[in-house]
């Protein structure tokens, strides 16, 4: 399997290409599996709902494997995920409250609820086990430890893997150094405007890189706490205007109620208090002084207020609505806030305080870019590692080889992510494998003909997993496949080494051949291997087939 397949578009299924394939049978196609998401739409002024697959998500079987978890906690990477595909559909602006609900029903798709008791089965089985040996399918007396020595897992996969993440360090250290540029000026006043200026830069690079890193499962590379923080602030933000331009609305009807009212005043009533009611009625939206005529006649003031107070006040505040529907990012929001600010004071007493809002931009500011240096840290430190791992110790055994491999894996996805070692069968070993999984039926003859058992294979299996926990795992994984995606984990008993017209001793076998007297003896050792066959060519195994499927005597 070539991890450079097209078909291998995520990190952890170009490092571990057979567990992908096996998991893509076992789920529901990606596609139907889904959650549903709760959002508003700012283009269409309404509550929306929309399903969201797997399959928009990016993903694949294997790393449904490595994201689902029955702690809320553990789900973070999902949740980001998803919050980043909302949040880039048309209309959602960075205040909208999306709610994702993991349960749910519909036809002929699966909630990533229902699916999750199945992949956590899974994950069991996989990350709990070790992989198969060479020595685990050998007689006692045909094994030797320095066969498993033959096992071996391919530099390609690795790195793979390593040139995927390769772009986002470079990223990632291109805006680590940019941020401190700006964020860390000698010049604080020049340092703080940096923050403020650059703020959506900064997000929106880091979300670019946070949503690329979540790829491969390594911590640190979190993007919610970004998307928690933005609404919050850009909130703060539209209240502050939006008090304002209620505020506004209501001092200009009660302006145009005391103009209306002005033309019913006592024709007799003293040009002093005419224009004393005109100035309060000026007051309303203008906080200037505004001059009395050199006429000294409260009509013309009356033509001024109308002419030139009245339409500069309403279009001031068309400018503030028109931000309130516009508006998209923090940074952007608060330097248009700002600019508006010595306009707002010609026609509001009520100061614009953005003191608070400023002192958490700088503050978040200073936070992501901790942040950032601390990922780009610690991937550089795995980088490192990794290349180490991949050029190794010359000396090193075959064995130590795999285990630097496979931390080298690790420190390119998480701690338990598994990648199986694979090794070749000698010839006459393969030829006899390949013989036996020929003749298989023959194993069963006994069962199925003379005794009328149907499913021996299974017989055997609901026995042992009453005594075996990762069996127990085994079969709930055959249910739920077979319930989910109509896929049957059937497995197949091998026994060695390989007899003409031998019975499976796994179950209740004969005491003598069936149709003949002569007696059926046990007179060697035998292997009896039960394993989950891949279609593949038997004379080159790859340790997918997970130890627990072995069942003795050996």
């Amino acid at each position: 399997m070539n991890p450079g397949d097209a078909a291998n578009s995520t990190p952890r299924t170009k490092a571990e290409q057979a567990i992908n394939q096996w998991l893509t049978q076992l789920l529901p196609a990606m596609s139907n599996i889904f959650c549903v998401v709760d959002y508003y739409n700012q283009g269409t002024a309404q509550q929306e709902q929309k399903t969201v697959t797997a399959l928009d998500l990016g993903l694949l079987a294997i790393d449904l494997l490595y994201m689902i978890s029955s702690d809320q906690q553990q789900m973070t990477a999902l949740d980001d995920r998803i919050l980043t595909h909302v949040y880039n559909f048309p209309g959602v602006r960075v205040d909208s409250s999306i709610t994702i609900q993991y349960r749910g029903k519909q036809a002929g798709s699966y909630s990533f609820f229902e699916v999750m008791p199945m992949v956590l089965d899974l994950k069991a089985l996989i990350t709990q086990l070790r992989p198969l040996k060479i020595t685990d399918v050998k007689l006692p007396n045909e094994a030797s430890q320095q066969e498993d020595a033959a096992a071996s897992i391919r530099e390609e996969k690795i790195i793979a893997v390593r040139d995927l993440l390769l772009p986002q360090q470079t990223a990632l250290n291109n805006l680590n150094t940019q941020m401190d540029i700006w964020l860390n000026d000698p010049d604080e006043n020049v340092a703080v405007n940096n923050a403020i200026n650059h703020l959506d830069e900064m997000i929106n690079d880091y979300l670019l890189i946070a949503n690329a890193v979540n790829q491969f499962g390594l911590p640190g590379a979190a993007s919610g706490f970004v998307y928690d923080w933005r609404r919050t602030q850009f909130i703060a933000l539209l209240e502050n205007l939006q008090d304002i331009v209620t505020r506004w609305h209501t001092a200009l009807e009660e302006f145009e109620q005391r103009i209306t009212d002005f033309g019913a005043l006592d024709p007799a009533m003293p040009v002093e208090n005419k224009m004393q009611y005109l100035m309060e009625a000026a007051l309303l939206i203008v906080t200037e002084s505004i001059p009395i005529p050199a006429s000294n006649d409260p009509n013309d003031l009356l033509t001024t207020l109308n002419t030139t107070h009245k339409p500069d006040f309403q279009n001031s505040l068309s400018n503030l609505e028109n931000l309130l529907s516009t508006a998209s990012q923090v940074g952007a929001f608060y330097l248009a806030l700002l600019a508006k600010e010595s306009d707002i004071a010609l026609h509001d007493t009520h100061t614009l305080d953005l003191t608070d809002a400023k002192k958490a931009i700088v503050s978040f500011a200073q936070t992501l870019h901790a942040k950032v240096k601390g990922l780009a840290t610690d991937i550089g430190k795995r980088l490192v590692a990794v290349n180490d791992f991949i050029t190794g110790d010359a000396s090193a055994t075959a064995e130590k080889r795999v285990d630097e491999l496979t931390q080298a894996i690790r420190q390119l996805t998480s701690e338990d992510f598994v990648i199986l070692p694979e090794f070749n069968l000698a010839t006459t070993h393969g030829s006899e494998w390949q013989q036996s999984y020929d003749n298989r039926d023959q194993l069963l003859t006994y069962q199925k003909n003379d005794l009328s058992v149907d499913f021996p294979e299974d017989n055997w299996l609901y026995g042992v997993v009453r005594v075996r926990e990762k069996l127990q795992r085994w079969e709930s994984v055959t249910q739920f496949g077979e319930a989910l995606n109509n896929f049957s984990l059937s497995l197949t008993p091998l026994q060695f080494p390989y007899r003409i017209n031998d019975h499976w001793l796994a179950l209740e076998y004969p005491d003598k051949q069936p149709g003949t007297s002569e007696p059926f003896l046990i007179e060697e050792d035998k292997l009896l291997y039960t394993p989950r066959i891949m279609p593949m060519h038997l004379t080159k195994l790859q340790a997918f087939a997970v130890y627990c499927s072995t069942n003795g005597p050996k």
